[in-house]
């Protein structure tokens, strides 16, 4: 939101520069407020923004990688289906069905008003939520559950970079 404001004053102040430096003044300042610039950017970019995305990326993937492994491996269940919304790596490595409550990759989703319309209709076996769906919003009250996993991820972005936990669900219909 800044960046189109910060432009406009640099190119204010440059403009401004020329009435004041002589050409060679001038090209040296520019230069050195433009290399300035450079190097605040990718500091910033390489300090707080890299190490950001990369810690909630390892963390992401190891996270649903454990997800789906659970899936995978419980042998009390024939036909997996599970609802979440990151379907990708569960849906690769989980072998379950996926049903996308964010509707990404099941244009089904949008027949529903919410993500409890879409779990009722679906029923799945399992569910992944992150902290910001309340499982009482998304199931009814007389169905139980059972936690599997509980896991803090690094943070989803760089505006919140604390953890968010993500849980996975057994629902017993």
């Amino acid at each position: 939101m800044f960046v189109p404001i910060i432009i406009f004053l640099t190119a204010i102040l440059l403009n401004n520069l020329k009435t004041i430096f002589n050409q060679l003044q001038y090209n040296l300042a520019t230069g050195f407020y433009l290399t300035s610039i450079l190097l605040i950017n990718n500091f910033i970019t390489f300090n707080t923004i890299v190490p950001s995305s990369n810690n909630f990326a390892n963390g992401f993937q190891k996270t649903f990688i454990e997800i789906s492994e659970i899936i995978k491996n419980d042998s009390t269940i024939e036909k997996k289906t599970v609802a979440l919304t990151d379907v990708g790596i569960v849906g690769t490595y989980s072998t379950a069905k996926v049903f996308d409550l964010a509707g990404l990759v099941d244009k089904d989703r949008f027949n529903y008003k919410s993500y409890h319309d879409y779990v009722i209709a679906k029923k799945p076996i399992y569910l992944v939520l992150r902290e910001e769906a309340d499982i009482s919003e998304v199931i009814p009250e007389n169905i139980s559950y059972k936690i599997l996993y509980k896991k803090k991820v690094p943070g989803f972005g760089i505006n919140t970079p604390e953890p968010r936990t993500v849980t996975l669900y057994k629902l017993f219909w």
